[in-house]
């Protein structure tokens, strides 16, 4: 149904490599990545624009959907995780190249809960069986783009 297959993807069909991260195994898969995007999306999409937020949740998922290729060839993947923790790695560099962009406490918060975030999908990675390659390809991919990524130089108060 568009998930990311190994058999089927490397046997023309690479456009699931892109779909897969649009389609989740069900409610209980949706939720977090849904949540993610509600707190961060709206910060990242006002900091860095609307296009380049597509381009880093297009790219943090595409790494995810690659990995997840190479190390789990036999299984089926889907789901928006990598895409969402894309742009959780572009919000952190986004933070630490313009410490003065937000206020301290705001910028604190936003640390606080990109930690919380990130811990809460390492150890879903852990009870799965073992470290997601994917969600670290995703939040490396989505830091690596904000590094790059031009963003405002001046104080804003309505990011988040």
């Amino acid at each position: 149904m568009g998930g990311n297959f190994g058999i089927a993807t490397t046997s023309g069909e690479w456009w699931r490599l892109g779909t897969s991260i649009f389609l989740h195994f069900g409610v209980r898969h949706l939720v977090p990545n849904m949540a993610v995007l509600w707190f961060f999306g709206r910060v990242v999409e006002r900091m860095v624009g609307h296009r380049a937020f597509f381009i880093v949740y297009a790219l943090g998922g595409l790494a995810g959907s690659v990995t997840g290729l190479i190390h789990n060839y036999e299984a089926v993947g889907a789901g928006a995780s990598c895409a969402t923790l894309g742009i959780v790695g572009c919000l952190l560099a986004v933070l630490i190249r313009k410490v003065g962009l937000l206020p301290n406490a705001q910028r604190t918060r936003l640390y606080e809960l990109a930690a919380a975030t990130l811990i809460l999908a390492f150890l879903g990675d852990l009870l799965d069986g073992g470290i997601g390659g994917s969600h670290a390809a995703g939040l490396v991919t989505g830091f690596v783009a904000g590094v790059f990524l031009p963003v405002p130089t001046r104080k804003r108060r309505h990011f988040a």
